[in-house]
């Protein structure tokens, strides 16, 4: 190899090692943040969780914090030579087994919110019965249990010590590798891009249907909380279009990669080749998470629903931290001697705003990631 192809080389390793440390990071911090916020939103406002969407848009979120407390911190470790999954069997094979089942999970959550939307849309009463909080309960527990099943075999391929362009932890066989790929490819890729193209369509048909019937009947009078559940499920629909598109976006990627690499698997390569192909996997593998970590901050900028319930936890806290209220209040007393003494009396009971603002845990996650921050 020539002197100016080694120096190729060499620049293109540094850049893939760059990307590990810094876009791994950098896309840890913001994305840690903006999960939260999300889980504190979906998971404590009294509106939107009167939706069966929320569920799932709250189920999403937990998965995809599982997937950058497990897969970002590795990259960047591995950076300087620190990554214990690339050393330890039990270690590997418990990563690899949590980061994909929670990517799958992620990706088909968001891909059940465009079911959820289309039952919703439809005219049809028995279609809308099934978008319930008891079906959604449902799938969000099934779900994980299937995904769980379908990785089970990474037990028996993935094993520590590997020698591989990837990483340590890496499947044993060409077998092995020839069949995660494709199913991380199905789960990951095909299957929820897929449902999410059908019913996503059947949603934007639905709409399309009712606007029409509604501009050709009467109008009719509707009550204050009927426009407010209305102008709800309208911010969710928005704000599904939103992940669905971020999703399909982020990993369409991964799957050209996937398939590029199964087909060219058993091809001879340069040194070059595989330097290039190298920092394109580290590319990819980065942008999967920019596809969970970026949702809070597109629904902060396309749904004004979502920023009144982050003002309304923001407002709460605030509330929290500069009221205390007091269980007892002191009082002094003189008694027939003239002696000075102390009396605790039972407060003022708390009204119906303060009780419902009482801090919670998710207020306080809110505020501890405000601080570190």
């Amino acid at each position: 190899m020539s002197s100016n192809g080694t120096a190729f080389t060499n620049q293109l390793s540094l850049l893939s090692l760059n990307t590990n440390r810094y876009g791994s990071l950098v896309i840890f911090l913001l994305g840690s943040v903006g999960v939260t916020l999300n889980i504190v939103i979906f998971g404590t406002d009294q509106e939107l969780k009167k939706t069966p969407c929320s569920r799932i848009f709250l189920a999403s979120s937990i998965a995809a914090s599982i997937v950058l407390i497990s897969g970002l911190p590795t990259r960047f470790l591995s950076s300087f030579g620190l990554d214990i999954t690339a050393r330890y069997d039990a270690i590997c094979k418990l990563f690899i087994v949590t980061l994909f089942s929670s990517y799958s999970c992620s990706a088909l959550f968001t891909s059940f919110l465009s079911v959820e939307r289309w039952l919703n849309s439809c005219t049809n009463v028995n279609y809308r019965n099934w978008s319930s909080m008891k079906n959604v309960y449902r799938v969000i527990i099934i779900t994980p249990v299937v995904i769980f099943l379908c990785y089970s075999q990474i037990f028996y391929c993935y094993i520590a010590n590997q020698k591989s362009e990837r990483s340590g932890c890496s499947p044993m066989s060409g077998v092995c590798s020839y069949f995660n790929d494709f199913l991380h490819l199905t789960l990951f890729v095909l299957i929820p891009c897929a449902i999410m193209l059908i019913f996503g369509s059947l949603t934007v048909y639905n709409i399309k249907r009712n606007l029409n019937r509604i501009e050709q009947g009467q109008p009719t009078g509707s009550t204050k909380s009927q426009r407010r559940m209305v102008r709800t499920q309208s911010a969710i629909t928005l704000l599904m279009f939103t992940q669905v598109f971020l999703l399909t976006f982020c990993n369409s990627p991964a799957g050209i990669q996937k398939i590029y690499s199964t087909i060219t698997a058993n091809v001879s390569k340069s040194s070059e080749r595989r330097a290039i192909e190298s920092v394109i996997f580290q590319y990819v593998f980065i942008f999967n998470f920019v596809g969970v970590a970026l949702p809070f901050y597109l629904y902060t900028l396309a749904g004004a629903v979502f920023r009144e319930a982050l003002l309304r936890r923001i407002r709460i806290v605030f509330y929290c931290l500069s009221t205390r209220p007091q269980m007892f209040s002191t009082i002094t007393r003189l008694d027939a001697n003239n002696s000075i003494t102390l009396q605790k009396i039972p407060a003022a009971p708390l009204n119906t705003v303060q009780k419902k603002n009482n801090m919670t845990l998710f207020h306080i996650m809110f505020l501890l990631y405000l601080i570190l921050f």
